[in-house]
């Protein structure tokens, strides 16, 4: 596997929401659950001193793979999304987890998390989109774009909101079966989440409930 390989994922492993990384070279991934619930007025601002969130992503160095070192060195550039529908008693959140790609402030998510895809009706965005990082500290966010059939989704937020640690990209093709993984998400709404396991299969065509 190439050295500093990242690569992009948009599949759920288990119903767990997560960004996946592998290998300590660095191999990245994301995938997401949707939890919905009672939406709830949603803080939005940054904090007073902001909290440091470590160097400049770059890849990992080393042959070995270490969880531990992978959370502390990713787990910065991976947000928890809340996405609004509707207003007032009948508004509803649904809420899933991403990671930053650019310092300039675009973000990956799945489609799912963001759209109503799946609900058996045309294809509309959330109206208002959140992003909480690690820090608790939550901006809005607007929606790029989408893509249903490879359940992608770009959001962006203002850099100058809330300083950000991209996690950098690679080539999923680099993946092979057996490799070790690391998740991290916010599953079933439990945020900065870590899991481990391999990669099951490569090249596997999963139909989704949010395709069309």
């Amino acid at each position: 596997m190439r050295s500093a390989a990242l690569a992009l994922i948009c599949a759920v492993i288990g119903g767990v929401a997560a960004l996946a990384i592998g290998k300590a070279t660095g191999w990245v991934g994301s995938g997401s659950t949707t939890t919905v619930f009672r939406a709830s007025p949603i803080p939005i601002g940054n904090p007073a001193s902001p909290a440091a969130v470590g160097p400049s992503a770059k890849p990992l160095a080393g042959n070995g793979f270490n969880p531990s070192r992978i959370y502390a060195s990713r787990s910065h550039g991976v947000v928890t999304i809340f996405a609004q529908y509707g207003t007032g008693s009948d508004a509803q959140l649904t809420q899933g987890s991403g990671f930053v790609v650019s310092k300039d402030g675009y973000i990956l998510t799945n489609s799912h998390v963001i759209t109503n895809a799946g609900e058996g009706s045309s294809v509309h965005g959330a109206g208002r989109v959140y992003v909480e990082f690690q820090d608790r500290d939550r901006v809005a966010a607007r929606i790029v774009g989408w893509d249903v059939f490879d359940d992608v989704a770009l959001m962006k937020v203002d850099p100058k909101d809330h300083r950000l640690a991209p996690v950098p990209l690679g080539d999923s093709a680099a993946v092979a079966v057996g490799e070790p993984v690391a998740a991290i998400g916010s599953p079933f709404g439990q945020e900065d989440s870590l899991g481990v396991g391999v990669v099951s299969a490569t090249r596997r065509s999963i139909e989704s409930l949010t395709s069309r």
